[in-house]
């Protein structure tokens, strides 16, 4: 069941007339979405591998464009897994560093 809202982010890079590269951020609107947090068995098998699991969302399948930013209550969330279920996909997100 979809009861929650988030927001998907991208961003791409390109220099400036001064030859500086700068970060373009896109920001999608809002997507419905069921949040599940991680499990104990993704959380000890993340840690072993230096992520922090801490959410699932999962969204329909059509509304995800390889976007590596989820956004959910103001805090963003980096996509370190996905995996398709049919019409919908899991994104797994552990909190983004240095946010």
């Amino acid at each position: 069941m979809k009861n929650d809202v988030i927001k998907l982010c991208s961003s791409a890079y390109s220099k400036d007339s001064n030859g500086v590269l700068r970060e373009t951020e896109t920001i999608s609107e809002f997507i419905m979405a069921e949040i599940k947090s991680a499990g104990a068995n993704e959380w000890f098998e993340g840690g072993r591998n230096g992520l922090n699991p801490e959410y699932t969302f999962i969204i329909n399948r059509i509304e995800y464009n390889n976007e590596e930013t989820v956004i959910f209550n103001d805090v963003k969330y980096t996509v370190y897994r996905t995996y398709i279920k049919g019409d919908r996909i899991e994104l797994h997100c552990e909190k983004r560093k240095g946010a």
